[in-house]
């Protein structure tokens, strides 16, 4: 993270990609590249790191950011940011979105 004047540069967590912010800004949803890979779930300052699936890619915030959908292995899955209430959606699905 940065500051807009381009000073304050911090690091967040390690071998994290694909940063997703919560509708409200507080959470950060990215994808961790160790492994398997996994999604992860964090304060947006860095703390509170919660894991919600291994294997996980592509997070999506519903809007209202009470909730996550995200592919794993080829799933759609939605889970609560603080990695409750999993269920698959479908399978043979990528890259899951939310509308209106």
């Amino acid at each position: 993270m940065i500051n807009p004047d381009g000073r304050g540069k911090r690091c967040l967590t390690s071998n994290g990609l694909y940063p997703e912010w919560s509708p409200n800004s507080r959470r950060i949803a990215f994808q961790r590249q160790t492994g398997m890979g996994s999604l992860w779930v964090m304060a947006a300052d860095g703390s509170q790191k919660v894991r919600l699936a291994v294997g996980g890619s592509e997070p999506a915030w519903s809007h209202n950011g009470r909730d996550i959908a995200y592919d794993a292995n080829g799933k759609v899955w939605v889970a609560s940011p603080a990695g409750r209430h999993k269920h698959r959606l479908r399978k043979g699905s990528y890259e899951a979105t939310w509308r209106p």
